[in-house]
């Protein structure tokens, strides 16, 4: 995902100022820690205009099931 793309539809915030979601740079240092160990990485969250955006990625092979097949050879 580009950073462009998240930008352009940020996290709606809530009505009373509390915080709904995580910095964008937070997200990504979990990713980047997450990925090479196996593990998705799904972002999901309600845009300004309420709504619903998701951004995944999906490992393979999964920590969680390595018995699963890849649906494509390694490239």
């Amino acid at each position: 995902m580009q950073r462009c793309t998240y930008e352009a539809n940020p996290p709606a915030e809530r009505d009373d100022g509390g915080r709904a979601h995580i910095a964008l740079e937070d997200k990504i240092a979990y990713a980047m820690d997450a990925l090479p160990r196996g593990v998705d990485v799904c972002w999901v969250h309600y845009t300004k205009s309420q709504s619903l955006i998701s951004f995944s990625v999906v490992c393979c092979l999964n920590h969680h099931h390595p018995g699963l097949p890849c649906p494509l050879p390694p490239t």
